[in-house]
């Protein structure tokens, strides 16, 4: 059969080289693995092989399970995997492994079934699954303590951490660690097993790591401690299950602990938390499809940035840069705003350095790339300006009016706006096709994701040449958005903001809003959130969405009554709570400043459940989601649960809103919408999506 992710060679003497060619990950789809295990047998049947090497190429050596193909087939595929590492081990020739760039997962699986392992120094490896909702399925769980011991391997499979292959204790699954040509030295390696004579065992074989059993048992006993103390939910059930496979690497024959593994993934993969963190994993991925245009367009370089404002923003986008070793100019309009931004950026590098993240001399690099001026024109040099000034529209056109005077010819002009539309600040320069909006969740240099929102005249160039830089240089996951003005989480932010409101007028407590959403996985409630943000930052950020005035009447007014009590949230140490030393306390009094002068709801009506109360606040950001879809505010509803969770503090395990709400029932969704339409019309109206899904029997959590 013609084979395409997956070619062998023979070399003079006798050792074939399987090569994994599958750009750009190697990932392991049912086609690659069927290549490798024929490509294998042959390997194994032909007298004239005396030695096998498995490598990748200089990028990757693989990542492991597609889980594209692992949602269609489930634990066939990892079923498929295991098998070929069964062949690997038991080949009855020597095999090594060539890795280099990534070796991850079952990838990693692939090459601890071989019998030797060679890498080139830098390949990062390691067994993330555990992020994703999974764990290993392919021998890795009876492998890796069998080579290593209990501890560290517990530590490399319940902390998920990738890693370089030079780190302990990922060395010492390794043969050799090389600086150049890998696949040479593995070659060599297995030339000189096949001809020694000398006995070579897998990994199932191997005792070193079980060499004192009281010891690899006090590791199991300390990391179930470790375990039982923390919070319950998908991350600490799958990492439980670890532990047992791990544990039965010790107590069971080795045939005998594949099957507890294989039944432990099969259990794992079924619950609720798995789909979700696997949702989660492929959305992120998806989301970084750009529309055709733009994708079709030219993206241009950047090789510096231009920075506008002296604030926390600016210097986080600022940070953002400089770590990813972009060179920045920062502009604030007075030497002393520069000099609070220089003061800014290096107390971020002093921490670092004093907790042990960064060097001394990792520091000075990344402080010689940066520049302070309160000279507008020294932004010239900038072929990407971001402004992260105060967000006044008046102050941003002001920024833009100036800054198409000295930014050249086809230099990105970029606005850090979570409320204005871009068209309105376009509307300040006379090069509207270089403007768009660039908005990271939460300070730019801790941030995972940033939104890339052209306005209704940006070019495609600029969209193309934007989300390029952000993935590419920053490394950040680049989302586009459709809204034309700030994030499209705010939309859903608002529904839930004005749907939790909506209770506490009804007679539900703040406090027992929030309880309810904790209680379902969020990492906070929805009025703990507006006073950590501010309640007048949420006044602000309402105030200004246009054609939502009904719809939030209600909570403005709220807001209004407590900003004007001074009670403005955490900062201020009272809010819908009281706070003290970062902690948030139910408060009466609360109540009282909510509803000066309109009257308290009753009180004497028995309170909604917990899972009544996160179905109706669920229901509601589904909706808005779904007239963000159909207003062309996103792409896709997995762009929106991406969005969510790595923006918006949804929960990971959850998958985002529209996955969830799908999880949940689309019927059910409805239903609970249609039992509050009467009441506030415009937020609880089902939108005509679900009914086209119900009817037709579509899923809103599609990803194309």
């Amino acid at each position: 059969m013609a084979r395409n992710a997956v070619s062998s060679s023979l070399t003079g003497d006798g050792v074939a080289v399987l090569r994994l060619s599958r750009p750009p990950r190697n990932s392991l789809t049912r086609t690659a693995l069927s290549e490798l295990s024929e490509v294998l047998d042959s390997a194994i049947a032909d007298a004239s092989v005396h030695a096998i090497v498995l490598c990748g190429d200089a990028r990757v050596f693989s990542i492991g399970l597609d889980l594209d193909d692992m949602e269609e087939l489930g634990p066939a595929l990892a079923a498929q995997a295991g098998g070929i590492c069964e062949t690997l081990d038991q080949a009855g020739k020597p095999v090594v492994a060539a890795l280099s760039g990534h070796a991850t997962g079952a990838g990693l699986e692939l090459a601890l079934a071989a019998h030797a392992r060679v890498a080139r120094r830098g390949t990062r490896a390691g067994f993330p699954e555990i992020a994703r909702g999974l764990l290993p399925a392919a021998g890795g769980t009876q492998r890796l303590p069998r080579l290593i011991g209990a501890r560290a391997a517990l530590d490399l499979l319940i902390g998920g951490r990738v890693m370089a292959v030079q780190t302990e204790p990922m060395a010492k699954l390794f043969t050799q660690i090389v600086d150049n040509d890998p696949e040479g030295a593995a070659e060599q390696v297995a030339l000189d097993m096949a001809q020694s004579g000398a006995l070579w065992l897998g990994a199932r074989a191997r005792v070193a790591g079980e060499e004192d059993p009281a010891a690899y048992a006090r590791a199991i006993a300390d990391r179930r401690a470790e375990l039982s103390k923390a919070p319950e939910g998908p991350w600490r059930m799958i990492a439980e299950q670890i532990a047992r496979c791990v544990e039965a690497a010790q107590l069971l024959p080795f045939e005998a602990g594949l099957e507890f593994e294989r039944a432990a993934f099969e259990e794992v993969l079924e619950t609720d938390g798995s789909d979700g963190l696997r949702h989660a994993y492929l959305a992120e991925r998806c989301a970084a499809r750009m529309p055709d245009a733009a994708k079709s367009a030219h993206a241009s370089s950047i090789e510096t940035v231009g920075v506008v404002g002296g604030g926390p923003t600016a210097a986080g986008v600022a940070l953002c840069c400089l770590d990813a070793g972009v060179p920045v100019v920062q502009f604030d309009r007075v030497a002393s705003g520069v000099e609070d931004a220089r003061k800014r950026i290096a107390s971020v590098y002093d921490t670092a350095v004093s907790e042990g993240r960064l060097t001394a001399e990792m520091r000075a690099t990344r402080l010689g790339l940066w520049t302070g001026t309160a000279h507008l024109p020294d932004l010239g040099r900038a072929q990407l300006i971001v402004e992260a000034v105060a967000d006044n529209l008046e102050t941003k056109q002001r920024v833009f009016g100036a800054l198409e005077h000295v930014a050249p010819q086809g230099a990105i002009l970029a606005s850090h706006s979570m409320i204005h539309p871009i068209s309105e600040i376009a509307g300040s320069t006379s090069r509207p096709e270089d403007v768009v909006g660039l908005f990271f969740h939460g300070p730019a240099h801790h941030a995972r994701l940033a939104e890339v929102i052209p306005g209704p005249d940006t070019d495609d160039a600029t969209v193309a040449t934007l989300a390029a830089f952000v993935r590419g240089r920053l490394g950040r996951l680049g989302v586009w958005s459709g809204t034309g003005r700030g994030p499209m989480s705010e939309p859903l932010l608002t529904a839930l903001r004005t749907a939790a409101w909506h209770m506490v007028e009804q007679g539900v407590p703040p406090d027992h809003v929030d309880a309810a959403l904790r209680r379902h996985g969020m990492i906070r409630g929805v009025f703990e959130a507006m006073d950590r943000v501010g309640l007048d930052v949420v006044l602000k950020r309402l105030s200004a969405q246009a054609g939502r005035a009904d719809l939030t009447h209600g909570l403005r007014s709220c807001l209004a009554r407590l900003t004007e009590a001074e009670r403005r949230g955490a900062r201020v140490g009272a809010g819908f709570y009281q706070w003290s030393e970062g902690t948030p306390h139910p408060d009466d009094a609360a109540i009282d400043f909510m509803f000066e002068g309109v009257g308290r709801p009753p009180s004497d009506a028995p309170l909604p459940k917990a899972r009544q109360i996160w179905l109706r606040l669920l229901a509601v950001m589904a909706n808005a989601g779904a007239r963000l879809l159909r207003d062309g505010g996103a792409l896709r509803p997995s762009d929106i649960d991406a969005v969510m969770v790595d923006g918006a503090g949804f929960p990971r395990w959850r998958g985002g809103p529209m996955h969830a709400a799908e999880r949940a029932g689309l019927v059910q969704i409805v239903k609970v919408l249609k039992e509050q339409a009467d009441t506030l019309p415009e937020l609880y109206t089902p939108d005509a999506l679900f009914a086209d899904l119900i009817k037709t029997g579509g899923r809103l959590s599609v990803m194309t």
